[in-house]
């Protein structure tokens, strides 16, 4: 009685016998975007690169404006992985009312022009020692 009056009740005792409170669930919220915004901001300029992170590439996007950014990890190098990629971010910026417009990448992406022209945006190639 004496310990359990100076030390306080048995924490191994009490944390085998009491039952865990359930959280509260967490409350998701999407706030429209004012048509002022979206009127100015509705074509978006994507600047494109490729980070490689202890030799795991990832492909890195920021919108121009907004300052959106992605990354997503690649499988691979290959065009057909990259192009799913691109597809994931347009749809990304779809859904919200935007539009990419554009792509400022370096030249590793000038064999994929097509590709990316295909997904109704255009591509533009800066120079080699250009900042994306």
């Amino acid at each position: 009685r004496n310990a359990e009056t100076i030390y306080g009740p048995d924490l191994g005792c009490l944390k085998g016998k009491t039952v865990r409170t359930k959280p509260p669930p967490i409350r998701v919220q999407h706030n429209e975007i004012p048509p002022s915004i979206m009127d100015h901001y509705k074509n978006v300029t994507l600047s494109v690169d490729i980070m490689k992170v202890t030799g795991i590439p990832f492909l890195m996007t920021i919108s121009r404006d907004i300052k959106f950014g992605t990354a997503g990890r690649l499988e691979t190098m290959q065009t057909h992985h990259i192009l799913k990629h691109f597809k994931k971010i347009i749809s990304t910026y779809a859904v919200r009312g935007f539009k990419v417009k554009i792509m400022l990448t370096d030249n590793q992406f000038e064999s994929m022009r097509d590709d990316i022209a295909n997904l109704h945006v255009q591509l533009h190639v800066v120079a080699r020692e250009d900042h994306v």
